[in-house]
């Protein structure tokens, strides 16, 4: 028994028997047991064993307890071991569940999700749960989508995902199956397996510099499969950029053009083919202009050489006969030929400097004969606040009037023809003008009036055997009036007359000739107009009010005769018409050279000029004589000459006329330059006629001989002729002139070639102008007159408007292809210069050729001349020639690109 319960049972048996300690228990077990008591001594008996027993038990106890404590120490450590990991699981799981509710606030956006609930803040494990299988769920969708895309996109599309070193990391089937390769063979591979060779190394280097700088390219590329068949694709390349910005990989989606390649081709072979057929009958054309024209240019210019010289009444009316036949068949020829141009859209018109007062004077002036045959009075009013310098085609409008006017004169056999320019309105730069031709004719009635301007049409077909003609003129005068941005209408009433209009917006001359004025003063100065037409009276009482001169008019003889004898009545100057009712023109001038001894000059206007008008002028007074129309121009001079006094008294001398004005212009140094013996002898007797120093040459080279002898103030050029043509003689002189740093002379060409690509080229060789066979006197009167002027347009006023030009183009077309042409010509340029250092003539021209139908496109007139004239030389072989002409292309195209930048649609990508 141990200490600690024996302990227990002794201090448990005191308190039971009284005893105080252990020594009085002791003393109690050794007392003698009271035998007389069996009661005690069985007690006395069974006590020890008893205590035994208790001891034992206790022993047993002790025994137990200490199992229990070390089974309480045994689970108290494994308890505490169980809370630490608890507690760790715990923090854990805290640990887990703010990861998660940070995942979930980072997901949601990209979900679409920004407005996200409050739940991703709860620690809830169920909210948790449920956000998470939604973005699970969303994200299978998402999975599922892009799958479907992606298999979309497979059947579609030539996928393959590449490097930043451009070896191959994926390809899709139709990959594979265009190139011919295995999945296998591809993955790991460079791109390059597939080059073609086709393309330049350049064309890579630009693709690269592209895709490297994070730049998605787009462009057609031409591949070689396994099998060593080519194939084309138009492809994109999306670079994919890692967090620095930098490209990691490469997504190329292509999709197979092979067949429009291949249609293309065929087009492009049909296109050629079809221009082949063109280049043909344009150059068919041509030649049959040519041919027809150059002798009627000797049949025309000849007759009117014979009508200036002293004929017979019949002969004259024969020649007369010859002269109005031959301009006839020119008209129809002209019709046909600008006919077949707009029908084949090679029709062009121009952006060009000219004065518009002298054009219509000039225009009207060239059909007074036609309109004083039929005794038809032919007015041509321009108000002052019409603007004289403009940019147009000179050529076209006069083209229009001259067919207007043409035909108000066919169709109408009594009365007046107006033609009137109105300024509708003005802008800082553009002006729209308004001309109108008015006639007293047989009128057309409404119901054709629709009609009017369609090909082959005139009123009906009576008119056609009565008049004749093609039909086809209005409908070229729409189609012209159209093209220059304007509109033509008409207004008639049969019976009446007709009034056609036509409006044109036209640009101001930004840089005008400065023309020479009058330097007297004619303010205040007084003038009788004596004209029975009040039109006639009505236009030079205008003319006159514009350069401050005091004017009055007078219906009739009686009339201006009556106001004579009026002594307060004085006047500086008589403007008289010939035809007049009951007293015309030279009998009024003789009765007012009677009446009045110190009558003030007279100026007699004609509309029916005939030969021995001169004597009469001289025997009536008169001082200065015109026919009708008389240009603002001519009548401002003539008056000036007449109020200063420079004419000889009445009835001495020869009165000033039309011809006397431009005999006062200084005279000419001309270098002519044509083969024909005819056109030889016309050009020169009318030179010489207006008193020009004319230098013969039969072709090119003697040209350039008497070029190097002695300067010319005009050089007429012929383009085909023997030993060497205008077009490469014009060059030289241009090249010798820069070689010498000399002033460019002015440099006309005479053609009868009909085709707008001849007039081109005629700009491109370095020609200043060009008048077509046969020749008009009244246009080559013109162009001596600016000449000798000194109004001559400079190189610098010449100048093409790119701008103008861009803007008759198709607009949609220059949208779209602007932007290519700009980020490739210069590259073609480097191309075209390195075709011609390698003598390579298929390069050099069929990038010439490029050139030449890109700028088409624009309608860049000298850009398109210089590469047609590239393409010609590089055809013949002439490369080592083409430098100067690709430096002078390169010029024409970095100015055109000024024009075009503006205009071109920017990729976004």
């Amino acid at each position: 028994m141990s200490d600690a319960i024996r302990k227990l049972l002794l201090r448990q048996l005191r308190r039971s028997v009284g005893i105080a300690d252990e020594g009085g228990l002791a003393a109690l077990l050794a007392s003698p047991v009271d035998a007389s008591d069996p009661a005690w001594q069985s007690f006395g008996r069974g006590l020890g064993d008893f205590l035994e027993r208790v001891s034992g038990s206790y022993e047993q106890y002790e025994r137990d307890l200490a199992l229990r404590t070390r089974s309480l120490e045994i689970s108290s450590a494994e308890l505490t071991a169980a809370n630490d990991k608890l507690r760790h699981e715990l923090k854990q799981r805290a640990a887990a569940i703010h990861s998660l509710r940070q995942l979930i606030s980072e997901l949601l956006p990209q979900h679409g999700d920004n407005a996200a609930p409050a739940e991703p803040a709860s620690d809830d494990i169920a909210v948790l749960s449920r956000r998470i299988g939604e973005l699970v769920r969303d994200s299978e969708r998402s999975r599922r989508a892009l799958a479907n895309q992606k298999f979309a996109l497979d059947q579609h599309a030539i996928v393959s995902i590449t490097d930043a070193q451009g070896n191959i990391t994926y390809a899709n089937d139709k990959f594979c199956a265009i190139s011919g390769y295995a999945r296998a063979e591809l993955l790991g591979r460079n791109h390059r397996v597939i080059k073609s060779g086709l393309h330049p190394p350049s064309f890579f280097d630009d693709m690269w510099a592209c895709i490297a700088s994070g730049e998605v390219w787009h462009g057609e590329i031409c591949n070689r499969a396994r099998n060593g068949h080519l194939y084309w694709v138009n492809a994109t390349i999306v670079p994919l950029l890692d967090e620095h910005g930098l490209p990691e990989q490469y997504i190329g989606i292509r999709t197979d053009i092979s067949d429009r390649k291949a249609a293309e081709a065929i087009v492009l072979q049909a296109k050629e083919a079809a221009e082949s057929a063109s280049r043909a009958k344009s150059d068919f054309l041509a030649n049959m202009s040519h041919e027809i024209r150059t002798p009627m240019n000797g049949i025309i210019g000849m007759t009117d050489l014979a009508l200036d010289t002293d004929l017979s009444a019949e002969q004259r009316e024969y020649l007369g006969i010859v002269k109005a036949s031959s301009e006839a068949l020119l008209t129809i020829i002209n019709d046909i030929l600008d006919f077949s141009k707009i029908e084949a859209g090679k029709l062009l018109v121009e952006d060009i400097p000219f004065n518009l007062h002298r054009l219509l004077g000039e225009t009207v002036k060239s059909l007074a004969l036609h309109a004083h045959a039929k005794n038809l009075e032919l007015i041509c009013e321009i108000p002052p606040e019409i603007p004289r310098h403009l940019l147009g085609d000179p050529g076209r409008i006069r083209q229009i009037l001259v067919n207007l006017i043409g035909n108000a004169i066919k169709f109408t056999d009594q009365g007046e023809i107006a033609v009137h320019a109105t300024l509708l309105k003005s802008r800082e730069d553009v002006a729209n003008i308004r001309i109108s031709v008015r006639d007293t004719g047989i009128g057309i009635s409404a119901e054709k009036q629709e009609l009017i301007f369609e090909s082959f049409t005139q009123e009906d077909s009576s008119t056609t055997r009565r008049y004749g003609g093609t039909g086809l003129g209005l409908s070229i005068c729409r189609r012209l009036v159209e093209l220059m941005g304007g509109n033509i209408a008409l207004e008639s009433q049969p019976g009446v007359g007709s009034t056609f209009h036509f409006a044109l917006p036209l640009q101001l001359d930004p840089q005008p000739q400065l023309e020479e004025k009058i330097s007297l003063d004619l303010t205040g100065r007084r003038v009788l107009i004596v004209d029975d037409n009040a039109t006639n009276r009505r236009v030079l009482g205008g003319l006159l009010a514009a350069w401050q001169i005091e004017s009055a008019s007078a219906e009739s003889g009686a009339v201006a005769l009556a106001l004579l004898r009026q002594t307060d009545r004085h006047f500086d100057a008589i403007v008289l018409d010939a035809q007049m009712p009951e007293m015309d023109g030279y009998d009024l001038a003789r009765r007012l050279l009677l009446e009045h001894p110190d009558l003030p000059p007279m100026m007699m206007l004609s509309s029916s000029a005939m030969r021995g008008d001169a004597q009469r002028c001289r025997e009536a007074g008169i001082a200065a004589y015109f026919s009708k129309p008389i240009s603002g121009e001519e009548l401002q001079a003539a008056l000036g000459l007449l109020l200063r006094g420079q004419v000889g008294a009445a009835g001495q001398g020869q009165p000033i006329n039309r011809h006397s004005l431009h005999e006062r212009q200084r005279p000419l140094a001309i270098l002519l330059v044509e083969d024909h013996p005819i056109n030889q002898k016309l050009a020169c007797g009318l030179l010489t006629k207006w008193g020009h120093r004319v230098t013969l040459a039969s072709n090119g080279s003697e040209a350039l001989a008497h070029f190097a002898e002695g300067r010319f103030d005009l050089i007429l050029m012929d383009l085909q002729m023997p030993v060497m043509g205008g077009l490469e003689a014009t060059r030289r002189i241009r090249e010798s002139e820069r070689q010498q740093q000399l002033q460019p002379t002015p440099i006309i060409a005479m053609t009868a070639a009909a085709m707008d690509e001849d007039r081109v080229a005629c700009l491109a060789a370095g020609m200043d102008d060009y008048v077509s066979k046969p020749i008009h006197i009244a246009d080559v009167l013109e162009k001596l007159a600016a000449i000798a002027g000194n109004e001559w347009p400079t190189p610098a006023a010449a100048a093409f408007d790119y701008r103008a030009a861009l803007q008759r183009a198709d607009q949609e077309t220059v949208r779209i292809v602007a932007g290519v042409f700009l980020d490739t010509w210069e590259r073609d340029i480097d191309r075209l210069r390195n075709a011609a250092a390698a003598d390579d003539s298929p390069l050099a021209e069929r990038t010439a050729h490029s050139f030449r139908s890109s700028l088409a496109c624009f309608a860049a007139d000298p850009a398109i001349a210089l590469a047609i004239r590239l393409e010609s030389r590089a055809r013949e072989g002439q490369l080592l020639q083409l430098n100067d002409e690709i430096a002078a292309l390169e010029r024409e195209i970095r100015t055109l690109a000024e024009h075009l930048r503006p205009l071109a649609v920017t990729d976004s990508g």
